[in-house]
């Protein structure tokens, strides 16, 4: 069955919705028309609300509204409903007893889900219990010399005992509270960080240009050449060939004595004496020059974020007033060889020699690699006290667990029983279903044997037959289908009447309940749901329907093997209410019946529970009712006023309209009076427009003084206050 079932954010329903807990096998729901019934049979039927099934176990919904009108019965032809024909006395004991085995094993798994239920409950109420009690009992989660070791478990009960039965198998050393307070101040309040080892400075970024044997070598011409003599006799190398620049290849004029001693012999001496390969020497002495004055800036640039980042306090020691003083005498030493291998590249017959900056970068490199032994050893101690912290951590939890040991153990031996009895639990429910599924399988087996849509056909004709509808039958034609048709053969199901129409759908309905559009649903249990099924048949009809769904209440509560395991009935008419619900014409409480109230407030539905007291007691009794609701709006508390007056005084009293408004003398009560009293002269069941304006001037306890006022001042007070004094029953 259901047991519980909730509709919102839907139609008149709001983000709250309502919700109907505790259904029983039998539920009526009454409700005016616009409160929301017709929104809770759909929502059941297209699986639009939550629903909360017994024992876990969906069943298949059957829905009668409005739908089920406009969806069945009026096309030329509807789904046959099958039913089991003749019998064969092996074949309904299989059937029986098949279903007998469904049944008894629906409640067999609904019990086995309630054990189940109970012992997810029992392991989380133990789970709980020993959750606190590990808390409580663990005051060291509050030493805030523990605090690194505790992180992320000392604000959540559940994570913190968790984190307690992980480490039931810690085997650390087990030390004293003292021991391990005096260890986590000396360990956790230490926090150094691991320090990246110094860069070594490159030692032959220099020393190869510096050692370079062209330095020592005299660049000049050939000696072969007949100027040779002269220009190394005199030393004037350098001045001549600096001279050839100033030549002109036009000129004969000497760039030096202005002569005119530059003859074309000449002019080939110097040419030959300054030949290609003194051109290539001179390429390799700018080449030494460019190559020595980009590494020496980049090995400045080196030295010097070496000092850059040593100038602020580091956690290790580094000689930064030596560093500074060797890397002074380092750049003194390169401005000086710049300068030399400058006057080489323009001299190149000079024999220079540069200085060597080794004995400088090696001296940085002992000053640096001292210190990088010295960043070890820290890095070293670092890791080390890593290890430690996460010892004593460790050790810190130890404790804590000893502390708890006997209540993690008893924890863990019921825990364990418990999860041993819900998978045996488990395992009942895997092989039920099972059983069950079986069962099923045999019914749809047997029943396809015994099953046809000729005995729904023929109950359904004596029905209407037997209450005065003789215009038309229903008749079975090919495929399994049925029509509606007119005693001269042509189809009825455009010319049925309203009254017709709601009486042969319910009858289908009622009928399709106990059959199935398929052999395979004759037997499958099913939730039956009837949403107002009376409109505007007579009264004669009325009590049929009653007596209808009398019957369907008579067998889900006396007759195991009917298919029908639940009924839910919404409807606005009071009548049928009464007849469908007073079985046997007693208004007596039965525990297997429930009741509900929808009421429509500011355009939200709302719901009361009345459990199994049934509410209605008669059409007149409801509306004094509907004066003690709490928040009943203005113009259903006038209108229920008025259908008072009308039943009381003017239908049953014969007292007139004119009798009630001579009594009051006051004129504002007086116009009151006749707002109360205009509806029944209206004749009308609507609300009429003085409505609205009555409403401007009269608040509703205005109107309740009036109608009370009413009844005092025709003397009927005493009927007043019986319909109003305090029952068991209320609305």
């Amino acid at each position: 069955m259901i047991k519980s079932f909730k509709i919102n954010n839907i139609a008149t329903f709001d983000a709250t919705g309502v919700t109907f807990s505790d259904l029983k096998q039998i539920n009526f729901v009454y409700g005016t028309n616009g409160s929301g019934k017709t929104t809770i049979s759909k929502s059941l039927e297209n699986s639009g609300c939550s629903i909360n099934w017994e024992a876990d176990n969906p069943l298949k919904i059957y829905v009668y509204n409005k739908n089920f009108k406009d969806n069945n019965i009026l096309a030329d032809s509807f789904d046959g409903i099958f039913t089991l024909g003749e019998k064969n006395v092996e074949t309904e004991r299989l059937i029986t007893e098949n279903k007998e085995a469904i049944e008894s094993r629906l409640k067999l798994k609904a019990r086995y889900q309630n054990d189940l239920e109970k012992k997810k409950d029992e392991l989380g109420k133990l789970f709980s219990t020993h959750v606190d009690n590990v808390w409580n009992n663990s005051e060291a989660r509050n030493n805030p010399l523990f605090i690194p070791a505790l992180r992320g478990f000392r604000g959540d009960k559940k994570s913190f005992f968790n984190k307690n039965l992980l480490e039931m198998n810690n085997t650390s050393e087990v030390l004293s509270l003292e021991e391990l307070e005096t260890k986590a101040n000396s360990i956790f309040n230490a926090n150094p960080e691991t320090c990246s080892l110094i860069e070594s400075i490159p030692t032959d970024l220099l020393e190869n240009t510096e050692i370079d044997l062209l330095w020592s070598e005299k660049i000049i011409g050939k000696n072969d050449v007949d100027i040779a003599d002269l220009i190394n006799h005199l030393g004037i190398n350098d001045w001549v060939n600096t001279g050839t620049q100033y030549l002109q290849s036009d000129s004969n004029t000497c760039p030096f004595c202005q002569k005119n001693t530059i003859d074309e012999g000449f002019r080939e001496s110097l040419e030959d004496y300054f030949d290609t390969s003194y051109t290539k020497k001179k390429c390799e002495l700018n080449s030494l020059q460019s190559k020595y004055k980009q590494n020496a800036s980049r090995l400045t640039s080196i030295i010097h974020q070496i000092i850059d980042f040593h100038t602020s306090p580091q956690t290790y020691n580094f000689d930064i007033d030596s560093f500074e003083q060797i890397t002074r005498n380092l750049v003194t030493k390169i401005d000086y060889n710049q300068q030399i291998i400058k006057e080489k590249t323009e001299e190149p017959s000079q024999v220079v020699t540069l200085k060597g900056t080794l004995i400088e970068v090696n001296q940085l490199n002992n000053i640096i690699n001292h210190s990088n032994k010295l960043i070890k050893d820290h890095n070293a101690l670092v890791q080390d006290l890593r290890v430690s912290k996460k010892e004593l951590s460790s050790q810190i939890w130890n404790y804590i667990v000893q502390k708890n040991k006997n209540v993690l153990e008893q924890y863990l031996k019921k825990r364990s029983g418990i999860n041993k009895a819900i998978d045996s639990i488990t395992r009942d429910i895997v092989k039920t279903v099972r059983c069950i599924k079986e069962n099923e399988e045999n019914l749809v087996r047997l029943t396809k044997t015994q099953t046809n849509t000729q005995a729904t056909v023929n109950e359904i004709n004596t029905t209407l037959a037997a209450f005065g509808f003789n215009g038309f039958i229903i008749q079975p034609i090919d495929n399994n289908k049925y029509q509606l048709l007119r005693r001269d053969g042509s189809t009825a199901n455009e010319t049925l009447s309203e009254g017709e129409v709601s009486f042969i759908t319910f009858l289908y309905f009622y009928h399709l309940c106990k059959g199935g559009t398929s052999e395979e649903t004759i037997t499958s249990n099913r939730i039956m749901v009837i949403d107002d099924p009376i409109s505007s048949l007579d009264s004669n009809i009325l009590f049929v329907v009653s007596s209808l769904v009398k019957d369907v209440i008579h067998n889900i509560k006396n007759n195991n093997e009917y298919q029908v395991k639940q009924l839910i009935i919404l409807t606005h008419n009071i009548y049928f209410h009464k007849e469908a619900s007073f079985v046997s014409g007693r208004t007596q409480e039965d525990n297997n019946v429930n009741f509900w109230l929808l009421r429509k407030i500011n355009d939200t539905t709302s719901l009361k529970f009345h459990g199994t007291k049934n509410p209605i007691l008669s059409s007149y009794e409801l509306l004094w009712r509907e004066l003690e609701e709490e928040y009943i709006s203005s113009i259903s508390l006038q209108n229920s006023m008025r259908r008072i007056i009308e039943n009381y005084f003017r239908i049953l009293g014969g007292i007139s309209d004119d009798d009630i408004l001579a009594k009051f003398e006051n004129p504002q009560e007086r116009m009151i009076c006749r707002s109360l009293i205009c509806w029944v002269n209206d004749g009308s069941h609507c609300i009429p427009d003085d409505l609205y304006i009555d409403g401007q001037y009269a608040s509703s306890d205005e109107y309740r003084q009036v109608f009370k006022a009413i009844f005092e001042k025709t003397r009927h007070l005493a009927h007043y206050e019986m319909m109003t004094r305090d029952r068991s029953v209320s609305i």
